[in-house]
């Protein structure tokens, strides 16, 4: 018996990005996100780059850019070169964007 393949995701959530930052047929002007968003970018962005400040501009929800700069080592794709940062940055935000919660 085969096993069925899953096919490509659907639903109002799934943007199907554009190639090389291009808009195509169909490309969303705007996307809202029903939860705050950070995104992230680095100096050295060697993937996907001008993607996530494309994206940054797109939503159109409560939303933060940060851009991980080399200065501070943080420059490539990830963060390898500084995970104590990248992890400051991100969890920084989750504790603002979800409340501090009860610390006892």
């Amino acid at each position: 018996m085969q096993k069925e393949q899953p096919g490509p995701a659907t639903g109002p959530a799934c943007v199907k990005a554009p190639k090389c930052g291009a808009p195509g047929p169909g490309s969303p002007s705007r996307i809202s996100v029903p939860c705050p968003t950070l995104v992230l970018d680095y100096d050295d962005e060697t993937f996907h780059p001008g993607q996530p400040r494309q994206f940054f501009e797109l939503l159109r929800s409560r939303k933060e850019y940060r851009l991980m700069r080399a200065a501070a080592g943080a420059q490539l794709h990830c963060s390898p070169m500084a995970p104590p940062q990248h992890r400051e940055v991100v969890f920084d935000w989750l504790e603002d964007a979800l409340g501090r919660g009860d610390r006892r």
